[in-house]
């Protein structure tokens, strides 16, 4: 979103309730090095998203799957709007935490 859209909010976290969550590990080559990216894909008010997600505990228990997607169900999610990015000059939405009752 462009900064000036971000200006708008008067956050930068929210913490949702999502009945389906799909956490996506891809993989990719950067410098000719295999890399593993998560995302997390999930509907609210209406809209699909598929969001980068830092959560590192996530990112820990993911690091040893195989790219692919996992449905999680009944998770809260606390979403995060980024600084300016100065790659492209915007700010960015994020999965900054995944919070679970138990590990999935």
């Amino acid at each position: 979103m462009s900064v000036d859209d971000a200006a708008g909010f008067d956050y930068s976290l929210l913490l949702i309730w999502q009945p389906k969550f799909t956490i996506q590990v891809v993989v990719v080559k950067r410098d000719d090095k295999p890399e593993k990216i998560y995302r997390g894909r999930f509907v609210y008010r209406g809209i699909e998203y598929c969001l980068k997600i830092t959560d590192p505990l996530v990112r820990d228990f993911y690091e040893e799957q195989e790219a692919g997607e996992y449905p999680v169900h009944e998770v809260y999610l606390c979403l995060s709007l980024t600084e300016r990015y100065e790659g492209d000059g915007r700010c960015h939405k994020l999965v900054a935490a995944v919070l679970v009752n138990s590990v999935p």
